[in-house]
């Protein structure tokens, strides 16, 4: 059995000036990728990080363990505005 490996990068979009083609960075080197849309608190994102692998880590597929991770924020007292979570999107093949 061939196993697929999936590269997950994350990008910080914080460039004067520069856009970022998401779509075009994920076909050029064949990634998927974890990108946010926006610059985002650092805690906030180290959180949303963390629930996201331990997503992985149960064996879930990519976008239910960001989906996971997106609502774990929501649903806490601290981060639950989506400036903390509605930025992170999934990109790529």
């Amino acid at each position: 059995m061939v196993t697929d490996i999936i590269k997950i990068i994350s990008i910080k979009q914080n460039f004067t000036g520069i856009g970022i083609h998401y779509r075009a960075i994920a076909k050029l080197f064949g990634l998927l990728t974890l990108a946010s849309l926006w610059l985002v608190d650092a805690d906030s994102t180290a959180l949303l990080m963390e629930e996201f692998y331990k997503g992985l880590k149960k064996g879930l597929v990519l976008p239910e363990a960001l989906r996971l991770a997106k609502l774990s924020l929501l649903s806490s007292e601290k981060y639950f505005h989506p400036y903390y979570w509605a930025g992170f999107i999934l990109v790529g093949n």
